[in-house]
């Protein structure tokens, strides 16, 4: 780490350092939700489609939602209850209609807009006024964050849960005596995982960020953090720890929670194949499954081909000002998650909104 590094400072900011960006951010995350409110008049769309979501859904607000009235554990599901749990506890208040499953998934939009703003203030301190502005703009305007937030499904609830995580192991870094930060983190970052297991491999250069920041403190107090945090996340993860370690063994339950991890299959040489024989049956692409995410970012969907070739000039003037915080946490995040999807053995456009928040403040950069 260097000693110019905004995220590494040991000085401690000032109310208004703050100030302005948590109202930007405010400002955005309103905005959006107003505009995804005003989609759903319109449309009339009430979030379900496809096989998913409906089971999404009918698992929220039955067996789930019956469980936790009754204190009895979680019934098994296909995928990590944790979008499941947003969704039975806004039922608990507003109903058993699709209309809750969407408004999670608005109000997590709106979310991951404003998380953007903060960790890209965080990273890059005062060295460029306008680009947590950018960086929420690109964010707030993103096609595929827009249709996900519409939808009954997991994507935009674990982004925001990724995002917030992100900013506080962040901000953990810049004010290291404020040890509820790495607590919240991982709380935030266990939530993500919760929702959707992609996010347990990105949060790896969090946990390797905190691992330094920890390193450069006094040995007793780091100790008591540090196993502060894992207590922490590995509560917020209890409801699937035994389903992982079924699944690590091989062992026919894992099929509880952790489907996915079941037949799930990664190999680096996925990244230059077209065609897949998978538990969904025989698949066949266009493009081989590393171009095809690696051209992703320029999908009219995502930050469009207008502006994808920004994120080389961002990486540039990131890597001039050697920002160690913000290449550990941008680039490890955005590059073990397109790894991740370059070795695997499917292909869905919507898979990038996991890394969304980097990208955006990649480009944002790249506009500076």
């Amino acid at each position: 780490m260097t000693a110019d590094d905004p995220a590494m400072s040991t000085v401690m900011p000032s109310a208004d350092h703050y100030r302005a960006p948590v109202r930007l951010a405010a400002a955005l995350s309103v905005g959006y939700l107003g505009i995804q409110l005003l989609i759903r008049v319109v449309t009339g769309f009430e979030g379900l489609y496809g096989q998913d979501s409906y089971a999404y859904f009918d698992y929220a607000t039955g067996p789930l939602l019956a469980a936790l009235s009754t204190g009895r554990p979680f019934p098994g599901f296909h995928w990590p209850p944790g979008y499941p749990l947003l969704v039975a506890a806004a039922t608990m208040v507003i109903g058993p209609s699709p209309w809750s499953g969407q408004l999670v998934s608005m109000v997590a939009g709106a979310v991951v807009v404003a998380a953007t703003v903060l960790l890209a203030h965080e990273l890059y301190g005062r060295r460029a006024a306008r680009l947590p502005l950018v960086a929420g703009l690109i964010v707030m305007m993103v096609p595929q964050l827009w249709q996900s937030s519409q939808a009954v499904m997991s994507d935009t609830a674990g982004l925001a849960w990724a995002t917030l995580g992100m900013w506080l192991v962040a901000g953990f870094g810049r004010r290291p005596g404020r040890g509820i930060r790495l607590w919240l983190a991982a709380a935030a970052l266990a939530a993500a995982v919760l929702t959707r297991w992609v996010y347990a491999l990105v949060a790896l250069p969090a946990l390797l960020y905190a691992i330094i920041v920890l390193a450069r403190g006094p040995w007793r107090r780091s100790l008591i953090l540090a196993i502060g945090s894992a207590a922490t996340g590995l509560l917020v993860l209890s409801p699937v720890l035994p389903a992982v370690l079924s699944a690590l063994a091989g062992e026919a339950r894992a099929e509880q929670f952790a489907v996915d991890l079941v037949v799930y299959r990664w190999a680096p040489a996925n990244a230059l194949e077209r065609h897949f024989v998978t538990a969904d049956g025989f698949q066949s692409y266009r493009h081989a499954n590393g171009v095809y995410y690696l051209l992703a970012p320029a999908h009219r969907y995502y930050l469009t081909a207008w502006l994808a070739p920004l994120i080389l000039p961002g990486v540039v003037w990131l890597t001039r000002r050697r920002l160690a915080a913000a290449g550990l946490i941008l680039g490890g995040w955005a590059a073990l998650s397109v790894a991740l999807l370059a070795g695997g053995a499917w292909q869905n456009f919507r898979f990038s909104l996991a890394h969304l928040p980097p990208l955006a403040i990649g480009v944002a950069a790249g506009w500076h």
